[in-house]
């Protein structure tokens, strides 16, 4: 915070506590990146990439250093791992498989006529979910995160010293 009084107060404090501490401010400061992202993601057929939006904070035991970002998670039950592609977009894409005249023929199929064919699908635009989150919200956090500490610290102190 840069005031002395509130950084004593702070240092005072249980080491779970400022952890706690640390990882509520810091989820609240990237809730405005959240929210915008998941706004501005298009719901597709199974409405993976609105849900994989989240938020990730860390913190050091020892030094107390805090490290977070809000994106897209890539991995597990809500996970969307194509993420990037939609985030950057991709080049042309084709699809390669077997077809008779232009009509694709299934795997597993026994069609002697079937020839070795290639049919494009596209191209994917980008859609700068994240980038355009970013720039709108990137000064926002900073102050959020110094608020909503102030008020945790006076709020902890005061229940330590049994004021509340």
């Amino acid at each position: 915070s840069g005031l002395e009084s509130l950084d004593n107060v702070f240092k005072s404090l249980d080491a779970d506590v400022r952890r706690k501490m640390l990882s509520a401010a810091m989820r609240k400061a990237q809730k405005p990146f959240k929210d915008e992202i998941k706004r501005n993601t298009a719901k597709g057929p199974t409405g993976n990439l609105k849900r994989a939006a989240t938020t990730s904070v860390k913190v050091n035991r020892r030094s107390g250093f805090i490290h977070s970002w809000t994106g897209y998670r890539k991995k597990g039950k809500r996970g969307a791992p194509h993420a990037h592609l939609v985030e950057w977009g991709t080049g042309g894409r084709t699809w390669s498989g077997f077809a008779v005249g232009n009509r694709p023929v299934q795997a597993g199929t026994n069609i002697l006529r079937a020839r070795r064919r290639s049919w494009s699908v596209g191209a994917m635009p980008a859609a700068l979910v994240q980038t355009r989150s970013w720039k709108k919200h990137k000064h926002k956090p900073l102050d959020v995160f110094r608020s909503f500490m102030r008020v945790a610290i006076v709020r902890a102190a005061r229940k330590q010293k049994g004021f509340t």
